[in-house]
């Protein structure tokens, strides 16, 4: 059963990739207009309203240590650089809106935890919108029902890494099936719902099955409203609100073994 499992995950994968490019390959037919924004990368839209977003970044790290050793009377220093992140961006969408998908790389080497890793593939998702308040992925991608920091970006952070929680307890992506529900109060405020139903072996993990599913919820509340320029997945106040913003959440976690 587990064999079964990783093989149609790993097909599951390649099938998800080559529409993803098929996608792509069909909206870069005949792009013409396009534009560029700093930090969000260049944005192609063909004739028929068909979106391609190409974007990446760089995070160089270069660190600097000290170490004293009191016992042995002896000091020693340490130094090494390194690009932390390399990152390559593929998204897009239909006219309509209705369909849209990522595709991420990183040729780094280096895990969103700090250890080595030969993962390429980051992102791989597609994404259906029922309307501009309802939408459902299927694919890998970063998790919304693990803790808030999950929902922030590499390019978002405040510091380099990430903290010791995430890279201790979290899989930071996972592959499977994630939905999103906005519900708008008469009062102005949201509730943001999350539903997650993913394998829980963590990314690009075709070999080392646990065995079950991992099934994660999340409710989001704003009672003043979405913050600016999706400043509540930003650990940097880059935007600065002009008035108060608070986000109460509340999330559940099940990993079932069956």
């Amino acid at each position: 059963m587990i064999v079964f499992k990783n093989i149609l995950m790993k097909r599951i994968s390649y099938l998800l990739l080559f529409l993803c490019f098929l996608f792509l390959n069909k909206e870069m037919k005949s792009q013409e207009i396009y534009s560029y924004s700093f930090g969000e990368g260049v944005n192609f839209v063909s004739e028929n309203n068909y979106e391609f977003v190409l974007s990446g970044f760089v995070q160089p790290f270069v660190e600097y240590r000290i170490i004293n050793n009191d016992s042995l009377d002896q000091i020693y220093q340490d130094s090494r650089y390194r690009m932390r992140r390399i990152r390559l961006r593929m998204s897009g969408s239909s006219p309509q809106k209705k369909v849209d998908y990522r595709i991420q790389f990183d040729f780094s080497g280096i895990s969103e935890d700090g250890s080595a890793s030969s993962s390429l593939l980051y992102d791989a998702f597609i994404t259906y919108n029922f309307n501009k308040r309802t939408k459902l992925s299927f694919g890998q991608r970063s998790q919304r029902s693990d803790n808030r920091e999950l929902t922030m970006n590499s390019n978002s952070l405040q510091l380099v890494e990430r903290s010791r929680l995430t890279s201790v307890f979290a899989s930071i992506r996972d592959f499977g099936l994630f939905l999103q529900r906005d519900i708008r109060l008469s009062n102005g405020s949201y509730f943001r719902n999350y539903l997650e139903i993913t394998s829980g072996d963590g990314m690009n993990n075709f070999t080392k099955d646990i065995g079950g599913l991992k099934y994660g919820g999340r409710i989001d509340y704003l009672p003043f409203g979405f913050f600016t320029n999706k400043g509540q997945f930003r650990q940097v106040d880059i935007v600065r609100e002009n008035s108060l913003e608070i986000s109460f959440r509340r999330s559940i976690i099940a990993l079932i073994n069956q």
